[in-house]
């Protein structure tokens, strides 16, 4: 946990929430296989200071041309995603403990498991030995080499 806590700080140091501003139309936009329409306008924004970027970005549909819209960037400028915050590590470590957790349980449950036949197999050996044994006398069928009356 503390070593992803350390990379998100290290990523949110990183990152940069800069005000893009509409530089274009807003057009509707339907991304390829999918079916809800997306409308989108020409943005531009200056990070560092004296850099400026250009790219299409997604907006709310009606945004003027000179509105602003939020945009994370990198240290160069580039777009980036919203640094991870405490609560997405959080649920990620609760998930990688439960995930853990259900490994190590279905590999205890593996080894009982094959513990468990070993037992029943050595069982079920002595129970076939002992059976020899005692089946001739108990159902009163002859031993091999044996007559009747020799018991």
């Amino acid at each position: 946990m503390e070593n992803g806590l350390r990379a998100a700080a290290e990523q949110a140091r990183q990152r940069h929430q800069v005000k893009a501003t509409t530089v274009g139309e807003v057009t509707r936009h339907l991304p390829t296989g999918v079916n809800d329409a997306t409308t989108v306008a020409r943005v531009q924004w200056w990070y560092p200071p004296a850099s400026p970027h250009t790219a299409t970005l997604p907006v709310p549909a009606g945004t003027p041309v000179g509105h602003t819209v939020p945009l994370w960037v990198d240290d160069t400028g580039a777009m980036a995603s919203v640094p991870r915050g405490e609560t997405e590590l959080l649920s990620d470590a609760v998930a990688a403990g439960a995930g853990s957790a259900g490994l190590i349980t279905l590999a205890a449950a593996g080894v009982v498991s094959l513990r468990l036949r070993s037992v029943e197999a050595r069982n079920l050996t002595e129970w076939e030995r002992d059976w020899e044994r005692v089946e001739p006398g108990w159902s009163g069928r002859l031993r091999p080499g044996r007559e009747a009356g020799d018991d």
